[in-house]
């Protein structure tokens, strides 16, 4: 779906940290932002998901990628949209229409961004570094980006953990295998 993978990535991350959490430039004119912020006062604030969204879908509820994700945040029924519902005590996977409501969607992917930080990646110390790493996780995989460092998975968080956040970014951007590439 992104033309420019790493041009992604960049526009996530930066509207992610220049907003940190202040709303007020950014414009939110549109029919979903009075729901969509709520959502992180639900799971924990981890990255601007408005970044997320306008990174994903550009705002469009109804945008399918290639990989079948599904909706303004781009959530794959099987994998992000399974791991949320596991993490809500629900059996299954969310279905195509509730991925298209922008509210449910928002609301899964907002829970999918907060398992990300607060299970999968929670052995990252630097919360900078932690945000890069979910942005990157959110888009390619937490596998995919773990091994941009290292195969193995104690020793990629030892190497975030050494690394300046600035450092962590640039790796990541210069060697994940989905930013590379241009789907």
């Amino acid at each position: 779906m992104h033309r420019n993978p790493i041009a992604y990535l960049h526009k996530a991350i930066v509207i992610a940290l220049l907003m940190n959490n202040d709303f007020s430039d950014f414009d939110l004119n549109n029919q979903y932002s009075n729901f969509s912020r709520k959502e992180p006062l639900l799971y924990g604030q981890v990255v601007d998901h408005h970044a997320i969204i306008e990174a994903e879908s550009n705002f469009n509820p109804r945008a399918i990628s290639n990989s079948k994700a599904l909706g303004l945040m781009q959530i794959v029924q099987n994998t992000a949209g399974r791991d949320v519902f596991k993490m809500q005590g629900k059996v299954g996977r969310p279905t195509k229409n509730m991925l298209l409501n922008p509210e449910k969607n928002i609301d899964i992917g907002t829970a999918y961004l907060s398992l990300l930080r607060d299970n999968y990646l929670s052995s990252i110390n630097n919360p900078i570094s932690k945000k890069y790493a979910t942005i990157a996780s959110y888009h390619g995989g937490v596998t995919a980006m773990l091994s941009v460092f290292s195969r193995d998975q104690m020793k990629a968080f030892q190497i975030i953990n050494h690394l300046h956040p600035d450092d962590v970014y640039q790796y990541i951007c210069a060697h994940h295998s989905s930013l590379e590439s241009h789907f």
